[in-house]
């Protein structure tokens, strides 16, 4: 009996022996993917050509269209900044975290939420964070070094204190070349070139076209014929900038043949902040002074009143509202060989799946104790899978009393009127005609499954100045 278990036992250790170089030599021909996310800041839908954009040069961000598919329908999470960044990084729905607007950036964190660094790590991923941060800026432990990150590159107002307790982790300061495009494109792309060889996993977070609006010289000289508003002509600028920065990663990512190796996903944290937020009022007439839509809005979370020249159109609404063009984004995702090129993919899609995507590439599970919001979209996108990724898509801002469903072609939404209104998306996109009243039954189905979503989340978070 014990020389047969003996046998048994010796035929297993060779089999496995024999077997273990081919299963290394599998891995080596099918390494995991890289994964770069570049995301925009209040860039609006209509500031990628391939949207409407007039007057842009963005070759750039053309290419990578052509290369990959653009939704039509692409959301975020959130219509301000910090949560919508949440709701990319997290995979998560931000209001599960309580972290509903700017001045709760510690929420997500505090109550233990993990980043697709953090989901990557384990995988062998090399992970960089280069720009903007906004998850809680004045907190050491809330950098990016501490949620996954094996550098980070960027600004912040976190500096002081993380320097004083990220031993071993330098926090840089605001860039001596300014928070131009390039300057972090150019950092991102020598991670590329450093992480050659094995997987990685980059998140930069560019600056425009978010004011200040400063474009470089060269933008700026480039496009002071391209509009008879000075605003948009600015802005314009720093588009051009965000395009050239989106260049130099591309470039890198040719030059070392990792295309074919690379899922490169390009959107906005919400919409533009257009002055007063109407589509009416993004057709070139004069602009009015931003205003304070919600009365009840504290001064410090309202501040989405910056105008950058950035545009909507045909949507409704801007940046801090649940309309369209608050929500809204420009949305992009290529991936040569695996993806088809020049796809545009109209069943709406969120930020959210991105991380759901990322990790069904990367052949990683999310860790345990992390259930995702956000689907995988590959299946969909290379027609493995039949129907919609998504039922139903849902938003919460719940400082402005503000809130919106959509299922297939109906939304429903609550944003600076009494009772909520109802549209249909397919024939209104600029949610012109509230059909609440002709469609009741629609109303009470969609009212009732936002309230069950709702009842899943936590109250949002104090804001960060009453906890300290």
């Amino acid at each position: 009996m014990n020389v047969r278990h003996s046998l048994i036992a010796l035929l297993l250790a060779l089999t496995a022996t024999a077997a273990a170089p081919l299963i290394n030599a599998a891995d080596a021909a099918q390494p995991r993917p890289n994964v770069l996310v570049i995301m925009a800041d209040d860039l609006g839908y209509a500031d990628i050509p391939a949207q409407g954009g007039q007057g842009l040069s963005m070759p750039n961000i053309d290419a990578l269209t052509r290369q990959g598919v653009r939704f039509t329908h692409g959301y975020v999470t959130s219509p301000q900044c910090s949560p919508s960044r949440c709701g990319l990084l997290t995979g998560i729905y931000n209001q599960r975290f309580g972290h509903e607007h700017n001045g709760c950036m510690q929420a997500a964190f505090d109550a233990g939420a993990k980043t697709l660094a953090d989901h990557l790590k384990p995988a062998g991923y090399a992970t960089a964070a280069f720009g903007k941060w906004h998850l809680g800026d004045h907190l050491a432990s809330h950098h990016p070094t501490r949620h996954g990150f094996d550098v980070h590159w960027g600004y912040g107002n976190y500096a002081a204190a993380a320097k004083a307790d990220e031993a071993g982790h330098p926090v840089p300061l605001k860039p001596a070349g300014g928070n131009h495009a390039q300057n972090y494109a150019a950092r991102a792309a020598g991670f590329i070139e450093a992480h050659a060889a094995q997987p990685w996993f980059i998140y930069l977070a560019l600056h425009e076209p978010h004011v200040p609006v400063i474009p470089t010289p060269e933008s700026d000289t480039a496009m002071q014929a391209a509009s008879k508003d000075p605003t948009r002509t600015k802005c314009l600028g720093v588009l051009r900038d965000l395009d050239a920065g989106v260049g130099i990663v591309l470039e890198k990512l040719r030059a070392l043949g990792l295309e074919e190796r690379t899922l490169v996903v390009f959107l906005s944290d919400n919409g533009a902040p257009i002055d007063g937020g109407e589509v009416a009022q993004q057709s070139g007439r004069k602009a009015k002074p931003a205003r304070r839509d919600v009365k009840q809005v504290p001064a410090a979370h309202d501040n989405d009143g910056d105008v950058n020249g950035s545009r909507n159109e045909p949507l409704r609404g801007r940046k801090g509202l649940v309309w369209e063009g608050g929500i809204r984004v420009p949305f992009l995702m290529a991936w040569k060989g695996t993806l088809p090129a020049g796809e545009v993919y109209d069943p709406p899609v969120i930020s959210l799946d991105i991380a759901a995507t990322a990790l069904a590439a990367a052949g990683t599970p999310p860790l345990e104790g992390t259930t995702l919001d956000g689907v995988n979209l590959l299946p969909f996108l290379t027609g493995k899978a039949k129907g919609v990724p998504h039922e139903r898509l849902f938003w919460r801002y719940a400082d402005r009393n503000l809130f919106a469903i959509r299922e297939g072609d109906w939304k429903l939404v609550q944003c600076k009127t009494p009772t909520a209104q109802l549209f249909n998306l397919a024939n209104d996109l600029g949610e012109t005609t509230d059909l609440a009243a002709q469609h009741p039954a629609v109303v009470k189905r969609l009212q009732s499954a936002w309230d069950a979503w709702n009842a899943t989340l936590r109250p949002p978070a104090l804001d960060e100045k009453t906890q300290r």
